[in-house]
C-alpha cells in the first residue's frame, strides 16, 4: 500500500476490513443512424480501476495514532473496454441503452441520458 501519512511512519499498519473502489473510463466511438429516431453506437477505450484500504497506524509504542485511506497497488488495473447499444434521439434529447464489457466474459447494462449538439 502507498500514500497518505503512512509514508513517514513505521510499519505498524492495521487493515480495518474496509475498502473502496474507484473506476474511471474513457471511450471513443461511432454512431450510425438506423432510422429516425433510432441510432446504433459502438465504442472502445480504456478503464482504470483502483482499490483503497482503510488502515490504522500505531506508533512504535503500540498506541493508536490515526486512520487513513491507502492505495492497494496490487489492485490497480488498466483494461480495454468495449461498449455498444442503441440511442433514441428525441429532437436533441437522447436516451441510451447498451452493454459494456472488459474481457467479453461479463456484460454490464448501461443506461444514459444526454443532449445532442446542433449540426
Amino acid at each position: 500500500v502507498t500514500g497518505g501519512q503512512f509514508e513517514n511512519w513505521g510499519n505498524d499498519w492495521r487493515f480495518k476490513n474496509k475498502t473502496k473502489n474507484g473506476v474511471a473510463e474513457g471511450l471513443l466511438g461511432i454512431t450510425k443512424k438506423i432510422t429516425y429516431p433510432l441510432w446504433l453506437y459502438a465504442g472502445a477505450g480504456v478503464s482504470y480501476s483502483q482499490t483503497y484500504w482503510e488502515m490504522d497506524i500505531y506508533d512504535n509504542l503500540g498506541d493508536y495514532y490515526d486512520t487513513d485511506w491507502l492505495k492497494n497497488t496490487d489492485e490497480q488495473n488498466y483494461t480495454p473496454i468495449f461498449e455498444s447499444g442503441f440511442i433514441v434521439d428525441l429532437k436533441g434529447f437522447n436516451i441510451r441503452v447498451g452493454a459494456k464489457t472488459e474481457k467479453f466474459e461479463k456484460f454490464v447494462l448501461t443506461l444514459g441520458m444526454g443532449f445532442s449538439l446542433t449540426r
